[in-house]
């Protein structure tokens, strides 16, 4: 299925709503996620679900990783893009989030590519696990 201008989307919107949030604030004094989680990005990789999700620790922004096996059950890995590591414009965020389609088809799953290869910059620093 590809997108077109004015495409209706009817078919693929749901009634059913789980009812709580799939991953929530953290509430853990010291996490970089303890206030608040926003921009949930979803994508499957290696067999697994993943997502990456910005947490607010109440100072500033930076970047999580989480995985599931069902899209619902989600296991925080930690963070993956973190404020104060490097230039001065990330001193208090690093809030990323990530769009990763080679087509307009939204049947296909997106995977992060590069010259015909899987790559996920940045993902392979949350320790631990490599992917």
């Amino acid at each position: 299925m590809k997108v077109e201008e004015g495409m209706d989307f009817a078919a693929w919107r749901t009634d059913y709503k789980w009812g709580a949030p799939l991953i929530a604030a953290s509430g853990l004094p010291g996490r970089f996620d303890s206030h608040g989680v926003d921009c949930p990005f979803v994508f499957y990789h290696r067999g697994r679900y993943m997502m990456t999700y910005v947490g607010f620790d109440g100072w500033g922004y930076q970047t999580g990783l989480a995985e599931s096996d069902d899209l619902i059950h989600w296991r925080s890995l930690g963070t993956i893009l973190c404020r104060g590591e490097g230039s001065e414009w990330e001193r208090v965020g690093a809030a990323g989030t990530w769009l990763l389609k080679a087509t307009n088809d939204l049947s296909e799953l997106p995977r992060a590519q590069e010259g015909g290869r899987e790559v996920l910059d940045g993902l392979s620093r949350v320790p631990g696990r490599g992917l």
